[in-house]
């Protein structure tokens, strides 16, 4: 992906112009490397990335003419990017390189995996985010507060148990105070190292009262037997109801197959 963004660059000052917007756009998206770069490699920065890699493989596709030749290079994309997905990752200061780290694949062979990260599965595996799930709302109440050390992991399971969390994917968006997130916490869903899938965090046991009440293959669950009490306690609920947003989502939907669909001319010249 990287690779093809860095050709995408060459074609858009070869075009002089023509696509000199994302290359903007892939320059000012880097400015989040410089606080918070997880986010760069993992969320917005590639959305730049993303756009000049079509720019790079639709340059490709408009010099490819042989139908047949067509056809061979679209299979290639298709298998390199959703199915190989050649990734380099930085695992307790060692960079490793996994040929075959697509979504789609631990999505479908989560079992065949050598290694075990939360968030290299999507959240609808029922052997895997699920089971963490039917844990957390058999032990705990609706109004209960959950805490991981994973705060995207911990996203996920928020949604799927409608539970609340202390800790935020964006913490950086104010009003935002510090602190402690697992004291504030009812139940505690510690993602496991990868590399150490049986090591329970020794540190965060002694310094809290936390009783080990599972363990899944992505992480262990502990119960908070002191969290804050319920006076010191607020909960924020969502503040756009659900049923505005499913309208939002069906919305979108009509408009998207209004758009491909055919089109109709209501006004005449």
């Amino acid at each position: 992906m990287t690779l093809s963004a860095i050709a995408g660059v060459f074609v858009s000052l070869k075009n002089r112009g023509r696509y000199y917007f994302l290359v903007i756009l892939m320059a000012s998206l880097s400015l989040l490397f410089l606080q918070y770069k997880y986010r760069y490699l993992s969320g917005q920065g590639l959305f730049g990335i993303v756009l000049l890699a079509g720019v790079a493989l639709d340059y490709i596709w408009s010099r490819i003419y042989s139908p047949r030749k067509k056809i061979i290079f679209l299979i290639c994309i298709v298998l390199l990017f959703f199915f190989f997905s050649p990734s380099i990752f930085i695992s307790r200061g060692a960079v490793k390189f996994r040929f075959f780290n697509s979504s789609v694949l631990n999505l479908l062979l989560p079992q065949n995996k050598s290694y075990r990260r939360a968030n290299a599965y999507s959240i609808y595996h029922p052997s895997l985010y699920a089971e963490l799930a039917d844990i957390i709302k058999k032990k705990s109440n609706q109004d209960a507060i959950i805490y991981s050390n994973y705060e995207y992991f911990l996203g996920c399971l928020s949604v799927l148990t409608g539970r609340a969390t202390s800790s935020a994917m964006l913490a950086e968006i104010k009003p935002w105070q510090a602190f402690d997130y697992i004291k504030a916490a009812d139940m505690i869903v510690w993602a496991k190292d990868p590399q150490a899938l049986k090591q329970e965090p020794k540190n965060v046991l002694r310094a809290y009262e936390l009783t080990k009440i599972g363990e899944t293959e992505l992480a262990f669950i502990y119960q908070n037997q002191r969290p804050f009490p319920l006076e010191r306690r607020r909960i924020s609920r969502c503040r756009i109801p659900e049923w505005a947003l499913y309208l939002f989502l069906l919305s979108s939907l009509v408009l998207i197959f209004y758009e491909i669909g055919p089109k109709r001319h209501y006004f005449k010249a």
